[in-house]
C-alpha cells in the first residue's frame, strides 16, 4: 500500500514539473525521485530475497528515473526536454500505482 502511495505522489509532483516553477523546485523534484527510487530499488531487493522476480519493465523505469533526475551529478537539458521527461515519468508512475496490484512480481520457482 504504501508503494502506491508513494508512486502516486511522485506522479503527481513530476507532473507539476511539466510547468514552468523556480529552479529550487526542480532540485526539490530530483531529490524527492531519488529518494522514491532507492525506496522502490530496496523493496524490490527485499522481495528478490524472498523469493520474488520483479517485473523488467519496472526495474528499467525506475533505474532510469534514477539516472536521469539523479541530483548528486544532475545531466543538464533544456526546459522543453526537462518538461517531456517530467510528463513520461510522471504518468509512468501513475500508471504504476493504479496498476500495481496487477503488475505483481513473479515467485520464482
Amino acid at each position: 500500500m504504501i508503494k502506491r502511495i508513494i508512486c502516486f505522489i511522485l506522479g503527481f509532483v513530476l507532473l507539476i514539473g511539466v510547468l514552468s516553477l523556480p529552479y529550487n523546485y526542480y532540485i526539490f523534484l530530483r531529490f524527492c525521485t531519488l529518494i522514491a527510487c532507492l525506496f522502490f530499488i530496496a523493496c524490490m531487493f527485499k522481495d528478490y530475497q524472498a523469493g520474488w522476480k520483479p517485473n523488467l519493465l519496472i526495474v528499467i523505469l525506475i533505474l532510469s528515473a534514477l539516472i536521469i533526475f539523479n541530483p548528486i551529478m544532475p545531466m543538464h537539458m533544456e526546459k522543453v526536454t526537462w518538461a517531456w521527461y517530467d510528463g513520461i515519468y510522471g504518468i509512468c508512475f501513475l500508471l504504476y500505482g493504479a496498476f500495481y496490484n496487477k503488475i505483481q512480481h513473479k515467485l520464482v520457482p
